[in-house]
């Protein structure tokens, strides 16, 4: 889909120096990417709760992750 936005300057070049791509286009779809992976763990968060209960940390939990 095609569509013109007003980006500033600064921001999009900023996102192109600490992403590494070349073109204002993937600088922008990397950074939509990544909103988007931020939004859903936050929520997973909000579902998860409180860590204290299980006894775990968040070290501890991506601890167990790796493991598998």
């Amino acid at each position: 889909m095609r569509t013109t936005i007003d980006i500033n300057g600064d921001l999009i070049s900023e996102v192109m120096k600490v992403s590494g791509t070349k073109t204002k286009k993937k600088a922008i779809l990397i950074a939509l990417k990544e909103y988007l992976r931020y939004k859903k763990i936050e929520e997973l968060k909000s579902l998860i709760g409180n860590y204290d209960s299980f006894n775990l940390n968040l070290e501890d939990l991506e601890k167990m992750r790796d493991e598998r």
